[in-house]
């Protein structure tokens, strides 16, 4: 799975939120995620008033994830998935933004986890109003997904607004190929 998207810009305000912007696989059956993230604020794996990205494996309520890396408003971002059979019993996932090779997180399974939802996701805590999101939009596009034998799965992306605090979304493009959903952010 891969996804671009564009760091945006600042929050107006800084309440210690947290807010994470990410592509990533969740495992229904092991409760395990693999996401590439883009946080902004201070989450277990650090970080502060800017964007940073950190990479993230969690299992349970067991969170494993990289350093953070601080980036620039305007960066452009490609979130990555991968497996790789090793053999018969030994599987290698990673998770990483293309271009930044600390953010790299290597997994080896046996057996394998069976991922079976892929999302785009806009997650945010500790949010008091609208200036604590980043101004306008976030566009995650050219999403692709592709299986093991380099076809792609059927997908149809289900739109999930945060009406509570007024994060919309909007898909562009469904499909597991060029896919774009846009999250739009409440205005101040």
């Amino acid at each position: 799975m891969t996804t671009k998207w564009t760091v945006p810009s600042l929050p107006a305000t800084d309440n210690d939120q947290v807010l994470f912007l990410f592509d990533g696989l969740y495992s229904t059956a092991s409760d395990a995620t693999l996401l590439p993230s883009l946080q902004y604020g201070t989450s277990a794996a650090g970080g502060g008033s800017y964007w940073s990205l950190v990479t993230w494996y969690i299992l349970g309520d067991t969170a494993f994830y990289t350093t953070p890396v601080k980036v620039s408003v305007g960066d452009s971002l490609k979130g990555i998935l991968n497996m790789t059979v090793v053999s018969d019993t030994s599987y290698y996932y990673q998770a990483s933004f293309a271009n930044f090779n600390t953010t790299t997180f290597p997994l080896f399974l046996s057996p394998p986890l069976a991922f079976d939802v892929a999302e785009e996701r806009v997650e945010a805590s500790g949010v008091t109003g609208p200036s604590d999101y980043p101004s306008s939009q976030t566009v995650f596009s050219n999403i692709n997904l592709h299986l093991l034998n380099d076809t792609n799965p059927p997908v149809q992306w289900n739109a999930h607004s945060d009406d509570e605090n007024g994060v919309a979304v909007s898909i562009a493009a469904d499909g597991a190929k060029n896919a774009a959903i846009t999250f739009i952010y409440p205005e101040a």
